[in-house]
């Protein structure tokens, strides 16, 4: 999915770190790609695809974004072969919400203005209209945004304020 933003590779870095450490997302859920690109509406654009090398990392009873319980844990297809799954859609929803914390001008998916159906052009386009899309499913676990530290030996370290 691509990400229009104002933050900074490390800060889109950090905003997985953040939800990670707040037990959010799975903590061996990565960013399987990671493009930096141009963006015609903001500093930085970023296509971005999330996923793990371990299909079964989410929690005990995990359920879908429907409340089914999953089956299989982790939807793996279009790969070209590597062992990786892609990560669930509430892991996509945290790093979402994460990055509108940090930005609130940020917009995901692509842009209506050069879509030839604007209607299909999907993603996100305001924190308003995420949470509009989601039911506010992202909202209980966001706090005004500050980035993590990490320590010289790679530990995150959360600020005190």
């Amino acid at each position: 999915m691509k990400l229009h933003t104002n933050l900074t590779e490390t800060q889109v870095y950090e905003a997985l770190q953040w939800a990670k450490h707040k037990n959010l997302i799975t903590r061996d859920v990565h960013f399987t790609v990671f493009t930096p690109g141009p963006s015609m509406t903001h500093p930085h654009g970023y296509e971005i695809q999330l996923g793990t090398y371990d299909q079964d990392s989410l929690p005990a009873g995990y359920t879908d974004q429907n409340g089914y319980k999953l089956r299989v844990r982790r939807y793996r297809g279009g790969n070209r072969g590597d062992a990786r799954w892609a990560a669930t859609w509430h892991e996509w929803g945290w790093l979402i919400a994460e990055i509108f914390a940090a930005d609130p001008n940020a917009r995901w998916g692509a842009n209506p203005a050069r879509c030839a159906r604007p209607e299909y052009a999907g993603g996100y386009s305001s924190p308003d209209d995420f949470h509009a899309k989601t039911d506010g499913q992202f909202q209980a676990h966001l706090q005004s945004w500050t980035p993590p530290v990490f320590t010289a030996g790679g530990n995150l370290a959360i600020p005190t304020s």
